[in-house]
């Protein structure tokens, strides 16, 4: 479903919006496709990441939202893989990392834990390199001079020539970004532009020992959030159903958030739980039909 639809169905539960507050509504609607991704697993992704040695932690990728594989005790785990031999590594919790405390790196780390990436990214700064005209909603951001390398889907971006502030959408390549922008004079960019994007938090994967071996592959299967819909032409890929109980709730939050004058409409917050619990039954179905339900991963 895309976006024009998805603002429409959203405003309708809430009675109508302001043009002021479409940025707020679609971050509504971002916030609330990304809890009911989390509630249902319903989306996955898999990262490889190469192992440094002497390294502890390693950074996921920026659509993490959570675990997916799990193993016959239900343990979520990830795995290591290293010449012909592959080898799973159960997570643990924070307190038990802690406590074991090791005095050498390891060749098989024997547990990890899920926490916050502890070194933030700077914000990049920069100046437009050429123009980008908004279309349906989205222009591109252009600097020759830039390594967007290392920018992600939902780092915010600002524009300080035009006062506007949005959303990166997808990195094109290492000088290109697609982004939405939103409250300025233009929401476009111009030769000259000056601008700043701030990095979304990120987490990691945190071994009880150091890495000793370099260039190991770390294999992540991973819930992922939907992509970012900030303008009438992105998409999810959700079925209709699941984005209409995504809207009532993106309304509910709107409403909390951001009407002051209103009382949250509890009934909106309990369609999108509705939906949350019929996608979860129909999810157990299919696994039970396909004779999956104790080995699920």
């Amino acid at each position: 479903m895309d976006g024009a639809s998805l603002i429409r169905w959203a405003a309708n539960s809430i009675g109508g919006i302001a043009d002021a507050d479409l940025f707020d509504l679609y971050k509504c609607l971002d916030a609330a496709a990304i809890s009911f991704v989390r509630e249902v697993k319903i989306l996955t992704d898999t990262a490889e990441i190469l192992t440094v040695e002497g390294q502890q932690g390693y950074v996921l990728p920026a659509n993490y939202l959570g675990l997916f594989a799990r193993d016959m005790r239900r343990r979520f785990y990830i795995k290591i893989t290293h010449d012909d031999k592959t080898v799973k590594i159960p997570m643990t919790s924070a307190e038990k990392i802690d406590a074991m405390q090791p005095a050498d790196a390891a060749e098989w780390p024997a547990r990890f834990v899920i926490s916050d990436y502890p070194v933030p990214r700077e914000t990049m700064r920069g100046t437009a390199t050429a123009e980008g005209a908004m279309e349906f909603g989205e222009c591109v951001l252009e600097d020759e001079n830039a390594d967007f390398t290392s920018v992600s889907k939902r780092d915010t971006v600002h524009n300080g020539t035009d006062s506007s502030i949005g959303v990166v959408l997808e990195v094109i390549d290492a000088t290109h970004l697609r982004v939405a922008l939103f409250d300025g004079a233009t929401n476009a960019i111009a030769i000259g532009d000056a601008y700043a994007i701030v990095p979304a938090p990120r987490q990691q994967i945190f071994f009880n020992a150091p890495t000793s071996i370099a260039d190991q592959t770390i294999t992540v299967k991973y819930v992922c959030m939907p992509d970012p819909v900030f303008s009438p032409i992105g998409a999810w890929r959700l079925a209709e159903k699941q984005c209409l109980g995504i809207c009532h709730e993106a309304a509910f939050l709107f409403i909390d958030d951001y009407d002051y004058q209103r009382t949250p409409d509890n009934q909106l917050h309990a369609m999108f739980l509705s939906e949350v619990s019929k996608t979860k039954r129909e999810i157990a179905a299919e696994i039970l039909q396909a004779g999956r339900y104790t080995r699920r991963g």
